[in-house]
């Protein structure tokens, strides 16, 4: 795996955590909040599990 997917995919996994947006900036050691954002990419695991609650 390329070394920048590590990186996209560490930020999405410390992102989906506890991190905050700031958190997952000084971990990464970025320099502005636009450019941690490019690295944590979101999911639609929120979404499915409120659709499975919606549905009980």
């Amino acid at each position: 795996m390329p070394f920048y997917a590590q990186r996209h995919y560490a930020g999405t996994r410390y992102a989906q955590t506890v991190a905050t947006p700031r958190d997952a900036m000084a971990r990464l050691a970025h320099k502005s909040l636009a450019v941690a954002m490019r690295y944590q990419h979101t999911t639609d695991r929120d979404d499915v599990l409120a659709r499975r609650t919606a549905r009980r």
